[in-house]
């Protein structure tokens, strides 16, 4: 579905129907297990609870379309809002692109680290990195944000993460950074941490399971997997009694974990799938997943349900696309670049277009005089001379409509060039002026009460 908006059209993506998300909300788990992992993780006992989440980065306006519908519903059925932080993915959550120029050259995707170089090592998960004083901009020799209201924007990003450089952990610095950069559009969500989950009596249930029967729980994984068509997830190794877990290695780094490490004092966390089937199972009351999660998660209802002894909450999937505002007249096609560098040649060589009417038709004539005359004789470099002439004064008179039509078709052929950039769904909404999210905010919220 499609919402407008004051700049451009915005993409709404919203499965099932909105009408029926509601519906789906069947009161609240009263399990002892969802009570106790509830309690544990600081959420709602009372309460129904929508959640979504991500990765702990800088995400875009397609991932803020989750927590814009879970609140949405949220507050129509009287639920809390939960958002989980995937902080057992060591992805490079201080990594930021931006679009930036060299003077007044083409757009460029330029990738900013505030991470400074002194602390770049072994790759952690997010949850067991250390938060850091970020590193000053750097967009490269001579590169600038592509208009000032990003570079506002960067630099209130900057300040964020400064503030925040105290955290336990780079996932909740940059968490609480970019909700603190949300705060005009959206009210902070209860946060839950993944990292948090190995002190939980839950995940003790989940990891002696996984020890005691480790053929049934990896066995029954896989066999859902294959379940699943075109998921995208990888089975576990039966032979070497992979689990579809992590195991944290004496550096800090993931490793997959084995029956072995659930059987002894490893730290453990849960994989992405795992993670999600135990939020469904006892954290939440509806889980609101993106594309990708609505291709994957059906593997948890065929792994997850038979090894628990109970259902999992629904799911459902919520994004959105939303386009830079970089305030100008915007993307063009290749072929308008084309028609516009056609105008600029031609308009130095056709009269008419700039209005000379009888000078195109003096030219017509000695071009024509021209072709009857034999090649390489003087009479036929006189007129050639002569009809350069014409053209010559021409150019002059008309030397400020030539160089607006060069201006134009240089600044078109740019903005073709830039096509991919300017419609890049992908930047972070954190570099998006709250005005247009807050016209994302609205949109999902009246879709999901149609």
């Amino acid at each position: 579905m499609t919402q407008p908006s004051t700049q451009q059209a915005m993409d709404i993506t919203l499965d099932p129907t909105p009408k029926s998300w509601a519906s789906l909300v069947q009161g609240h788990n009263t399990s002892d297990r969802a009570k106790r992992l509830r309690e544990q993780l600081g959420l709602s006992t009372n309460k129904p609870i929508i959640m979504a989440g991500h990765q702990a980065q800088l995400w875009h306006p397609g991932i803020l379309a989750k927590l814009f519908a879970a609140k949405s519903l949220a507050d129509r059925v009287g639920a809390e809002l939960a958002w989980l932080v995937v902080d057992m993915d060591n992805n490079d959550a201080l990594s930021l692109r931006v679009p930036a120029r060299v003077g007044e050259g083409p757009m460029q995707d330029v990738l900013v680290d505030f991470v400074p170089p002194a602390k770049r090592g072994v790759k952690k998960p997010t949850g067991l990195t250390d938060a850091v004083a970020p590193a000053a901009i750097d967009l490269g020799a001579g590169a600038k944000p592509a208009t000032d209201g990003i570079a506002h924007r960067l630099e209130l990003i900057y300040e964020a993460l400064t503030r925040h450089a105290g955290e336990a952990s780079v996932a909740r610095q940059v968490t609480r950074a970019l909700f603190e950069m949300l705060r005009d559009v959206i009210e902070t969500p209860k946060v839950v941490y993944p990292s948090d989950f190995m002190k939980t009596e839950f995940f003790d249930e989940i990891r002696s399971l996984a020890s005691e029967d480790p053929g049934g729980f990896a066995g029954g994984f896989n066999d859902a997997v294959d379940c699943v068509a075109d998921s995208g997830v990888a089975k576990v190794s039966l032979p070497s009694e992979e689990l579809p877990m992590w195991r944290i290695d004496e550096r800090g780094r993931r490793q997959r974990a084995r029956a072995g490490d659930a059987r002894g004092h490893e730290t453990l966390l849960p994989g992405g799938l795992l993670m999600s089937g135990m939020m469904r199972a006892a954290g939440c009351d509806l889980f609101i997943h993106g594309t990708g999660g609505r291709s994957y998660e059906p593997i948890n209802d065929k792994w997850l349900t038979p090894i628990l002894g109970q259902g999992l909450a629904p799911f459902t999937t919520a994004t959105a696309t939303l386009h830079m505002d970089f305030g100008d007249e915007g993307t063009v096609s290749q072929q308008e670049a084309r028609n516009a560098r056609w105008r600029a040649h031609h308009a130095r060589h056709q009269p008419s277009m700039l209005g000379e009417e009888q000078l195109q038709s003096r030219k017509m004539e000695l071009v024509g005089e021209i072709d009857a005359l034999p090649r390489r004789s003087k009479a036929r470099d006189t007129k050639y001379a002569e009809m350069q002439g014409l053209l010559g004064e021409m150019r002059r008179a008309h030397s400020g409509e030539i160089d607006e039509l060069e201006r134009e078709a240089g600044l078109t052929e740019r903005r073709a060039a830039e096509h991919r950039l300017r419609t890049d769904r992908t930047w972070s909404c954190a570099l998006h002026e709250p005005s247009r999210l807050a016209e994302l905010a609205k949109a999902i919220d009246d879709a999901m009460g149609a």
